[in-house]
């Protein structure tokens, strides 16, 4: 208990540190470029990169039913996934930053999902989404003028090979275990999973919707500068991705609110316009959020229970 304690006190001064930075940088944002901004621009590029972004929160509520099929329950749908993920996610935004998993659970009983499969499938999430987010970013930042060293490309060449064996086993089917080295048949039987081509196909939908938002922010980026420069898009992509993976493993952040803003602007003030970069900070936290509302919206809508199966 004290533990825990000690550990949200922790986060809570990171927090509210990470907001006195972003806010200080704020304070040096030029306003006279915020304030002549097209408008009508302004409002099609959010209103467009809103539209992407919860396009891609929908391939993350797909890929979170590909988790729970993965672990043995194969009557998890797209559907259910997507109306499960979206109306708990919005709990993430009360204090602490984990309401949205007990949310899960209590969504779960309504579609006949097992609680442990359930659990089970938000641990294995948290996996891919810090492993993904870091990975991604750290290459991002070594890619940075930085494409013929040695360290680059030995990075690359693992992320391809990691990728391909990925795509294989979901495109054909289950791996053989004896394949496997026993340290990860001993991982695979700690997690339950028991399908591996449907966490192949996750793992591919997760990595679809961190790279579709590293490159949601160097649009939002190009446009706020003017210019689209391919240079620097491993640059942008990696900061949003660190930034976003920074925001959800601080502790008592609601959202990541703060947390992902300051580590954005830290991380890419060397090698980023300040301005143009505050500005796609704070324009990544409207796109997000009004992008899980409109996840929220559609889940809404989507069937609250299963539906009996036909006699």
């Amino acid at each position: 208990m004290l533990k825990n304690k000690a550990i949200n006190a922790v986060g809570i001064i990171v927090t509210f540190a990470c907001i006195g930075l972003f806010f200080d940088s704020f304070t040096n944002l030029d306003f006279w470029q915020l304030a002549h901004l097209p408008r009508m621009e302004l409002f099609a590029v959010t209103a467009t990169a809103t539209m992407i972004y919860a396009s891609l929160l929908v391939a993350v509520g797909i890929g979170f039913a590909s988790l729970v099929r993965s672990t043995g329950h194969a009557m998890a749908t797209p559907q259910e996934g997507i109306a499960l993920w979206g109306q708990a996610n919005i709990a993430k935004y009360l204090p602490g930053n984990v309401m949205h998993f007990a949310g899960r659970q209590l969504l779960a009983r309504r579609f006949d999902w097992p609680q442990a499969s359930t659990t089970t499938a938000s641990v294995l999430e948290l996996a891919l989404q810090v492993l993904m987010s870091c990975s991604i970013g750290v290459a991002g930042l070594l890619m940075i003028d930085r494409m013929n060293t040695e360290v680059a490309s030995s990075w690359l060449v693992a992320a391809l090979f990691l990728s391909s064996a990925v795509l294989t086993v979901a495109l054909l089917g289950r791996l053989p275990l004896a394949w496997l080295p026993a340290i990860a048949r001993r991982l695979l039987a700690a997690f339950s999973l028991e399908d591996l081509r449907a966490f192949s196909r996750s793992t591919l939908l997760y990595g679809a919707f961190f790279i579709g938002q590293g490159l949601v922010g160097w649009l939002v980026y190009s446009w706020l500068l003017g210019v689209a420069d391919p240079a620097i898009l491993p640059g942008v992509v990696a900061i949003v991705l660190l930034g976003w993976c920074a925001g959800l493993v601080v502790p008592g952040a609601p959202g990541g609110l703060g947390v992902r803003e300051a580590t954005t602007v830290l991380l890419g003030a060397p090698f980023l316009d300040n301005d143009s970069l505050m500005l796609m900070t704070i324009l990544l936290r409207v796109i997000s959020l009004a992008g899980e509302g409109l996840m929220f919206a559609l889940a809404c809508q989507l069937p609250r229970t299963r539906r009996p199966a036909a006699p």
